[in-house]
């Protein structure tokens, strides 16, 4: 339910995103479409579960005691902090660009994998903002990145049963030897990037 929620609001913001607009520019317009589209919607009590959607949220639960605490894209929380949040990390993506590609896999995806994000929840999300090539070829170099040393338990695999490209992985997760599922959303932001999937 939260992935249709997720993917779904990406549609309202295209025409504001361009091949050079930084990863954060384009969560907070994303977020804020979210959260709109939540709270018209009253999706809290139609799945009844007490969430609200969070911008930049600072995880306490694992901040360290000098510095400050590691701050999540995004993220549905509970009311009550101690039931912990299901977070999303957001990157941007261009199939020509191995720095970006290697930053989603180093600072995105691991930070699920070693607990610095989502520690109490056994499910998280991954937003790529493709604003460069096409769905296939980013999905087929991140296969190749995440088989190595992401502890992958699953690699990437298309979830046919949604309409939109989503994928998910599962890994190890180090600090507490769980597993955890990644959902990976593939958002096309440019009129170069291609939707190739099936």
């Amino acid at each position: 339910e939260i992935g249709v929620r997720l993917v779904g609001s990406e549609m309202c913001i295209r025409d504001r995103v361009r091949a050079d607009t930084d990863e954060d520019t384009i969560t907070v317009e994303w977020y804020l479409k979210v959260y709109n589209r939540w709270t018209s919607e009253n999706r809290a009590s139609q799945v009844n579960v007490n969430l609200i959607p969070t911008n930049q949220y600072p995880d306490v639960t694992v901040k360290k005691k000098r510095g400050k605490a590691p701050t999540i894209d995004f993220c549905f929380r509970a009311w009550n902090r101690d039931e912990g949040y299901f977070g999303a990390e957001c990157k941007r993506l261009k199939s020509n660009n191995a720095k970006l590609l290697q930053e989603y896999v180093d600072n995105g995806l691991m930070r699920f994998v070693n607990g610095k994000y989502s520690l109490m929840c056994s499910e998280s999300a991954m937003i790529g903002y493709i604003q460069e090539g096409t769905i296939k070829d980013i999905v087929d170099k991140l296969k190749v990145l995440l088989a190595t040393n992401t502890r992958l338990e699953e690699q990437l695999l298309r979830e046919v049963r949604e309409e939109n490209p989503q994928y998910k992985s599962a890994h190890n997760r180090k600090i507490d030897n769980q597993t955890i599922t990644v959902h990976h959303f593939c958002l096309l932001y440019t009129s170069d990037a291609a939707d190739d999937t099936p």
